[in-house]
């Protein structure tokens, strides 16, 4: 099986009847922990399944709550929560071993003609002529840093150019700040639910990250604890991962041991099609942390 049909299988799931899924959370960059990004598609993917053509998944909002295991199936459990004239909404839980992992909040709505404005961000420079993932190869020195170079490098099925070192590679202190260009690598079936799913999946890819850029220069030296709480996202416009989106984060604050990133996704026309929020966990752990992670 290829790489694109492997994960599209993982994010499509295994209807079990009844509302009810199941799937494994393996394409993860870290041994036996859950990848946030790939549990929350697989949820909205869940949902998905529960809303009939054309209404589409425009907002979601999940809670991360326990880790989970690549060795296991994850189980998810919808709930038909509205069926509005305009609206639906669903209620996701995942779970693993009788233990709730995450649960996800997602809204749908049938595509409409209506009053349209919104921010406009004029691209600057060719995202092709950027520098890709593999340019840094050298760079992914240790067993963690190495891990991910080789999920992301033979396993993603997105495609990323950088305009600075990614947070997982930077060394210097930096503003907590990162412009990502993103596409999938291969061609994708013409499926509108399946992209949203799958931007769903992009927007927590490198993302809390960004809060640890002004802290580079101890990560490695101190422990840290370091973990995603919740991630909210919107889609305000259609999603076409077969171009270019650009995804511009931003931490704009960090304090009580807590983080904000924010995050937009914009099309090569400069018009925003997406925007993502996301609460973490991150202290030292000698200010108070009960265990550390691989950052």
């Amino acid at each position: 099986m290829s790489v694109i049909d492997d994960f599209l299988a993982h994010l499509s799931l295994t209807d079990l009847g009844d509302d009810q899924f199941s799937g494994f959370s393996q394409h993860c960059a870290a041994t036996g922990h859950l990848f946030g990004g790939q549990i929350m598609a697989q949820a909205f993917s869940a949902a998905s399944q529960t809303v009939s053509l054309p209404r589409l998944g425009h907002q979601l909002s999940g809670q991360f709550l326990r880790q989970g295991d690549t060795e296991s199936p994850v189980y998810f459990r919808v709930e038909r929560v509205k069926e509005g004239r305009s609206f639906s909404h669903r209620r996701v839980s995942a779970s693993q071993g009788g233990r709730c992992l995450f649960t996800l909040d997602a809204t749908f709505q049938e595509d409409e003609a209506g009053l349209d404005h919104g921010e406009c961000s004029p691209v600057t420079g060719d995202p092709e002529s950027l520098p890709r993932l593999e340019d840094f190869d050298a760079e992914f020195i240790g067993p963690g840093p190495r891990q991910l170079f080789d999920f992301l490098a033979t396993y993603s099925v997105l495609e990323y150019r950088f305009e600075a070192p990614p947070a997982y590679l930077e060394h210097r202190d930096r503003p907590a700040r990162q412009r990502t260009w993103v596409r999938a690598k291969y061609p994708l079936p013409e499926d509108p639910a399946l992209q949203r799913a799958l931007l769903v999946y992009a927007s927590d890819h490198n993302f809390l990250r960004t809060a640890l850029l002004p802290y580079r220069s101890r990560v490695g030296k101190e422990a840290f604890q370091f973990a995603s709480l919740n991630h909210s996202l919107w889609i305000h416009r259609q999603v076409d991962l077969s171009e270019w989106l650009r995804y511009e984060v931003v931490s704009p604050v960090a304090c009580h041991h807590r983080t904000l990133v924010t995050g937009h996704f914009y099309d090569l026309a400069g018009r925003l099609v997406a925007t993502a929020v996301q609460e973490g966990l991150m202290r030292l752990a000698s200010e108070g942390g009960l265990a550390s992670e691989v950052v």
